[in-house]
């Protein structure tokens, strides 16, 4: 399990990408910076407000605090699969949100 250092509120310097949904986040924009350390090495990710603010809901919700999640796996913003995201999205394409 990764042990956590730090976070906080940054703009993007360089182009990167986002470890909950591997959107890009551009040089200019707002995004969370999350320092951590595992098996003796140090690592940053990024994250879009709205992708931590659904992780944080979901990690909540299912008292997974700390658990390991496969990164790029979610839709932006949501805590859905990118799978079952579109799959709702072709269901219902003006109600996608948030469970």
């Amino acid at each position: 399990m990764a042990e956590f250092i730090s976070s906080k509120t940054i703009t993007k310097r360089k182009p990167d990408s986002c470890i909950w949904c591997g959107e890009p986040i551009a040089r200019g924009e707002s995004c969370l910076e999350v320092v951590s350390a595992e098996d003796g090495e140090i690592g940053t990710c990024y994250w879009h407000p709205e992708c931590d603010d659904a992780c944080q809901k979901m990690m909540q919700r299912d008292r997974t605090w700390g658990e390991p999640f496969e990164p790029y796996e979610f839709a932006r913003g949501t805590n859905l699969c990118k799978h079952d995201y579109r799959i709702m999205q072709q269901q219902q394409p003006n109600e996608a949100k948030n469970p």
